[in-house]
């Protein structure tokens, strides 16, 4: 039986082996990293001022540091939430925004279910792990746990054509087993499918089949937005070293989420790309993948490349 393993290999440890071992050497102490508390105030009074050298997920993104300087963490609980927001999906759903209103309030908001409250509570009442997603469809919504782990493998790789075959079970579930007004348990599938998301700019190209009533085979997506015509988005996967390739996805859904803040980076040849705030680039200094506000912020250069932002 042929089995993988995953190893993932942080300097940081190889650090605190060799601070631990001079701090021996020099005073005589021995300190066992493993049995250091949490919640140490002074750590994370620095960790809140965004001081986060040395700090695994957190050190290069400048997201995590607008979030733990709002969010102030004082938990490695807090720690962990951070670390799941600071993602595409959550990200693009708004959930930063709600996890820190909810931790300020320290109270759920008045409108949520008391059952979906209970289900959300560890993190402040906001859906930030694929683990409460799964307990919603079990608990609330009658699904077995294979069917809940099917809906969380599909947010993973972003199936939007496999979630939506569980949109009417879930809403119907919802109500006969979780007690849910209907409109509210629309909404909770709204915001369960907005995990998942990722918001494209109003000029990202798509791939339009033949059609003689659409003679360009390509558009950007406002117009097809306001046409709803049935497109293919490409994706470059590379996650294979050996066969990378397009993959190609058809359009299965609209949902109409507003208008979102963007960036638009020009470069040297005057082309450009429009993203979100959040969208990283590869820096020149450092060779830092970054945020494009906090290059914006900076005054960065991408790697390779002279442009501006505008």
């Amino acid at each position: 039986m042929c089995k993988n393993f995953d190893f993932l290999g942080i300097d940081t440890l190889s650090i605190i082996k060799e601070c631990k071992k001079l701090i021996q050497e020099n005073h005589d102490i021995n300190i066992e990293p493993y049995a250091i508390p949490d919640k140490d105030p002074l750590a994370y009074k620095y960790l809140n001022k965004g001081y986060l050298t040395g700090i695994f997920q957190m050190e290069t993104s400048g997201v995590a540091k607008r979030l733990i300087t709002a969010i102030k963490p004082s938990s490695i609980e807090d720690l962990s939430a951070i670390s799941a927001i600071n993602r595409p999906g959550p990200l693009q759903a708004g959930l930063d925004k709600t996890y820190i209103a909810n931790k300020l309030n320290n109270s759920p908001p008045k409108d949520l279910p008391a059952n979906v409250a209970e289900i959300l509570k560890a993190s402040y009442w906001t859906l930030i792990y694929q683990e409460q997603i799964m307990k919603l469809f079990t608990d609330l919504a009658g699904f077995t746990s294979q069917e809940a782990d099917d809906v969380r493998r599909a947010m993973g790789k972003k199936k939007m054509n496999v979630l939506e075959k569980y949109e009417e079970k879930f809403i119907e579930g919802a109500q006969s087993v979780g007690g849910l007004l209907k409109e509210y348990s629309k909404s909770l599938w709204d915001d369960i499918l907005g995990f998942a998301d990722y918001c494209l700019a109003s000029n990202t190209s798509l791939r339009l089949p033949l059609d003689q009533n659409y003679q360009n085979m390509y558009s950007n997506i406002e117009k097809i937005v306001k046409k709803q015509y049935n497109g293919f988005v490409f994706s470059y996967d590379n996650t294979s070293k050996n066969k990378p390739s397009f993959v190609i996805q058809s359009v299965s859904q609209w949902h109409s989420k507003g208008k979102k803040p963007v960036y638009k980076y020009t470069f040297e040849d005057s082309s450009s790309v429009t993203c979100t705030p959040d969208h990283k680039f590869l820096t020149l200094k450092n060779s830092l993948f970054l945020p494009i506000d906090l290059i914006y912020k900076k005054k960065l250069d991408v790697l390779s490349i002279k442009s501006k932002i505008t």
